[in-house]
C-alpha cells in the first residue's frame, strides 16, 4: 500500500456539479465522491460553488465561492491531491464558463496536481471555441471520464485522435450509493399513499428563465412542447388511477427557482376535475435528499422519470422506470440497461406511447428489476477497475 502525499489524507477539489441548489442528482454525486474516496482514504473535499454556506451545512464538506477570495482558490487547488470536474454537464457553450474551466484546470496542472474529469455527460458544443477549451482541459487531464457512450461518442467526436486514449466510460458516481428500505422520513410520508401500490411521477419544469436553460438545457421547447407535456402527464394519471386502481405521486428532485419541479404537479392536480381521482395523487412538497428519494422509489411499482437521476435511482431501487428524458442522457443510460422501449424524450411524449411502455414494464416487472440489479452491480465493478486504474497511474491508494 502506498500513501499520497499528504500522508493521512486524500484532498480533493471538486467543480462542475451543481451542489449550490439541493437538487438530488447533484448531492447524489457528492454523496457518491465521498463514499467512493472514503472507503479507501480517509478525504476533505473542497468544492467551488456559488453557494458555499448551503453546500458547508447540507453537505457537510469544504466549499469556496470564486469571487469571494480567488487566491484561497487556487491555494485550495495548489493543496490538493486531485482536481475532479464532476457532473452532470459541467461543459457547455459559454465562453466566459468555457474560459473560466480552462484556467482553473491550467492552475492544478501547473502545481502538479493530477487533473480528472470524472463521470460526466458531455454535451454537444457547437462554437469552436468550447471545442478548442474542450481540448485543452482534456490535454490537461491524466483521464476523460464519461458516463454513456453517447458522450463517448461526442468526445471522439470533439477531441483530438491524441486524446482519445484518455476517453472512458466511468460510471456516474450516484450508483455508487445503496437503496435502504428502512427511512424513517420516507416511511413517515408514506402511510396514506401506501393504501394501494404507486407510480411515482418525477416531472421537471421547462419554464426557467434562458440563461438557466442555456446552462441547463441542450434542447428547446415551445409553449406547444410544454403544454403537450403537462398534457400527456394528465391523461397518464388519470389512468393509472381509473384504469389501475393505483395512486399516483408526484416527487420533485428539486423545488426552488428557477428549477421548481412541484409546479408541473401542481399544473396537473388542477387540469383534474374528478374529486374521485385527486384523491388519489399525492403531491410531495418537501426536499428530499437522495437516500430518501432511494427509499421512496424503492417502494414504488414504477417511476415515470424526466431528470436523469430519477431514473438512476429508480434502477438503483430496483424499480423499474419508464423515462421521458429532457436530454439524450436519460436514453444513454437506458441502453445500457438495454430498455430502450422504456426511454422517449419530451419531445415524443405521447399519452399512447406512455401507455404502451407502462403496461410493458407492469408485465415484466420482476425480470426487468432482477436484470437492473445484476447490470448495477456489474457497473459498480467497472467504477472501482476504474478508479484503481486512475490511483494506480498516480501512485495512490488502490481500492482493495
Amino acid at each position: 500500500m502506498q500513501k499520497n502525499k499528504n500522508e493521512n489524507k486524500i484532498r480533493i477539489f471538486i467543480t462542475g456539479t451543481w451542489l449550490s441548489s439541493s437538487n438530488i442528482g447533484d448531492n447524489a454525486i457528492a454523496s457518491g465522491i465521498r463514499k467512493t474516496f472514503n472507503e479507501r482514504y480517509p478525504t476533505e473535499i473542497t468544492a467551488l460553488t456559488s453557494n458555499p454556506e448551503r453546500v458547508k451545512k447540507a453537505l457537510g464538506i469544504n466549499a469556496l465561492r470564486f469571487k469571494d477570495n480567488p487566491f484561497k482558490v487556487i491555494n485550495a487547488i495548489r493543496k490538493s491531491d486531485y482536481f475532479l470536474f464532476t457532473g452532470g454537464t459541467p461543459f457547455y457553450d459559454d465562453f466566459v464558463h468555457m474560459s473560466y474551466f480552462s484556467c482553473l484546470a491550467l492552475s492544478a496542472f501547473i502545481f502538479n496536481v493530477p487533473v480528472i474529469v470524472f463521470g460526466i455527460t458531455l454535451r454537444s458544443l457547437t462554437k469552436m471555441y468550447s471545442k478548442l477549451f474542450l481540448n485543452l482541459i482534456a490535454s490537461l487531464s491524466i483521464y476523460f471520464g464519461v458516463r454513456e457512450y453517447d458522450s463517448q461518442n461526442k468526445a471522439k467526436e470533439i477531441l483530438a485522435k491524441k486524446l482519445h486514449s484518455k476517453i472512458r466510460i466511468m460510471p456516474d458516481l450516484a450508483f455508487q450509493l445503496e437503496y435502504k428500505s428502512e427511512n424513517q422520513r420516507c416511511i413517515n410520508n408514506q402511510k396514506e399513499i401506501n393504501s394501494k401500490d404507486f407510480v411515482v411521477i418525477c416531472p421537471k419544469t421547462f419554464e426557467s428563465t434562458k440563461y438557466f436553460q442555456k446552462s441547463h438545457h441542450n434542447e428547446k421547447y415551445s409553449k406547444d412542447d410544454i403544454e403537450n407535456y403537462i398534457n400527456s402527464l394528465v391523461k397518464i394519471t388519470d389512468w393509472l388511477i381509473r384504469k389501475k386502481n393505483m395512486n399516483v405521486v408526484f416527487f420533485p428532485m428539486h423545488i426552488h427557482e428557477p428549477d421548481d419541479d412541484r409546479v408541473v404537479g401542481r399544473k396537473v392536480l388542477n387540469r383534474i376535475s374528478d374529486n374521485n381521482i385527486k384523491n388519489n395523487i399525492f403531491l410531495i412538497d418537501d426536499q428530499y435528499g437522495p437516500s430518501d428519494a432511494l427509499c421512496f422509489f424503492g417502494k414504488a411499482k414504477m417511476v415515470i422519470g424526466v431528470r436523469f437521476h430519477s431514473v438512476l435511482l429508480s434502477i438503483i431501487s430496483g424499480t423499474p422506470p419508464v423515462s421521458f428524458g429532457y436530454s439524450t442522457k436519460n436514453k444513454s443510460l437506458m441502453d445500457l440497461f438495454n430498455m430502450q422501449s422504456s426511454a422517449y424524450t419530451v419531445h415524443e411524449m405521447d399519452f399512447n406511447l406512455a401507455k404502451k411502455a407502462i403496461l410493458e414494464t407492469l408485465t415484466n416487472e420482476k425480470r426487468i428489476s432482477e436484470n437492473m440489479l445484476k447490470k448495477v452491480e456489474l457497473l459498480r465493478d467497472v467504477f472501482k477497475n476504474e478508479l484503481n486504474m486512475i490511483l494506480d497511474k498516480t501512485k495512490y491508494t488502490s481500492y482493495e
